[in-house]
């Protein structure tokens, strides 16, 4: 086992012969540290070298200046060895009525006065706390490393996460237009960086629109992939075969029965499951065909009537195989609001903690469908920017516990046929 290291460090004007060289070494022996531990070395030398003088099991210096030294000498080599760690002494011989600064806070100052057996014994301390320092410092530097190791990953994952939710924000659509007297108004908000709903209303034909809002069973990066598989095999349209290159719509039931399958053919597993409502508007009567598999039910908002929940039956998909999707047709009026959501709105609007919760926990309320009211009275965009607004203001809401999506179909007017037969009138 090796002793600690003593590194003494004078500078050229200072005087060690005020402390006897022999009387130094006798007291430094009778304190623990023989000659072999200690190691003396010009300040100057020191200060010109790129390597300093150190060991694995640490070192303690013991830095003597004269009346001459410079303060910038003695501020570099304290900066020095407590850049390696040193538990650092200073004895500064000054002239006679000269004050000596205070020296830095990782410094102990040792007056010259002070009996050699007293100076010897605390030079001992310091050198034996060397070796523990050595070993803190050690361990600094692997923390240290591992660290900026994982600072570096977290951000090479926080950029790939970034670029995730530029390809996923890709297979959504940018801007939502109107069709003849449909407004369409839409938010879609992922729990994190990416999410596992999705939405598109589209137009099919002349005079149909699709709509659908899917919720890919989970969270993050796995429930996305989902999403933007469902997307690309979801179809509320095909192409016919035959010369004539004609096409025919896929009604919601038929569209959510194939779904199903595909999903099914990629193995049974949490990842593979999802919820979906989908639908078909004809643009010339207001008329919707709707199915839902184990979706929330779309909510019905008519003016001077109780909300209605539209709920035509069908499990979740990717469960069972030969599942039937059941499909209900209903007739939008003038004035009515269609809203198709995803689940998590019930935390999204919590109730009040109660005595005795857990902090943070958020108890699931049916308040959003009061919220989903507002919607009645006023245009598509309008309401939904209300919406958001009233939403932020939720406890919870800059961490959302799921993805949240809401399409908001909207008929202010008269669709294509009912148009036609009151100009004709």
């Amino acid at each position: 086992m090796h002793p600690p290291q003593l590194l003494i460090l004078e500078s050229d004007d200072a005087a060690p012969g005020a402390y006897g060289r022999i009387g130094l070494r006798h007291a430094l022996r009778r304190a623990g540290l023989p000659p072999s531990a200690c190691r003396v070395q010009r300040l100057g030398d020191f200060l010109s070298r790129e390597a300093t003088p150190a060991s694995a099991a640490g070192f303690a210096a013991w830095l003597i200046t004269g009346p001459a030294t410079p303060a910038a000498s003695v501020d570099e080599a304290v900066e020095r060895l407590a850049a390696l760690h040193a538990p650092v002494a200073l004895t500064r011989q000054l002239r006679s009525g000269e004050r000596a600064a205070a020296p830095g806070e990782a410094v102990i100052e040792l007056d010259p006065r002070t009996p050699l057996e007293a100076t010897a014994a605390v030079l001992a301390a310091l050198a034996q706390q060397a070796r523990p320092q050595a070993a803190l410092a050690a361990e600094r530097h692997l923390l240290k490393r591992q660290h900026d190791g994982l600072s570096k990953e977290m951000s090479r994952l926080n950029e790939e996460l970034r670029m995730a939710m530029k390809i996923q924000r890709g297979f959504l659509p940018d801007d939502v237009p109107g069709f003849g007297p449909l407004s369409v108004g839409v938010m879609w908000r992922p729990a994190g960086y990416v999410g596992g709903d999705l939405y598109d209303v589209v137009r099919l034909d002349e005079h149909h629109v699709g709509v659908f809002v899917v919720d890919a069973v989970g969270h993050g990066i796995p429930a996305a992939l989902m999403s933007i598989y469902i997307r690309q095999i979801l179809k509320q349209r095909e192409l016919t075969p035959g010369r004539g290159g004609g096409y025919r719509l896929i009604e919601p039931g038929e569209t959510l029965r194939r779904l199903n399958e595909h999903l099914l053919d990629l193995g049974h597993g949490a990842t593979a499951l999802a919820t979906a409502v989908v639908g078909v508007l004809d643009t010339r009567s207001g008329e919707l065909r709707v199915a839902r598999a184990g979706h929330p039910l779309p909510l019905l908002l008519r003016r001077g009537e109780p909300a209605e929940v539209i709920g035509p039956e069908g499990p979740m998909l990717g469960v069972f195989a030969c599942e039937h999707f059941d499909q209900q047709t209903l007739r939008l009026r003038d004035g009515d609001r269609l809203l198709l959501y995803s689940d998590g709105f019930e935390l999204a609007f919590p109730n009040p903690e109660r005595p005795g919760d857990a902090p943070g926990r958020l108890r699931a309320s049916e308040r959003y469908v009061e919220e989903f009211g507002t919607f009645a009275d006023a245009p598509a965009d309008e309401a939904m920017q209300r919406f958001r607004d009233r939403l932020e203001a939720e406890t919870g809401s800059l961490h959302p516990p799921d993805d949240l999506t809401l399409v908001c179909l909207a008929v202010d007017g008269a669709w294509g046929d009912e148009a036609a037969l009151r100009a004709a009138a």
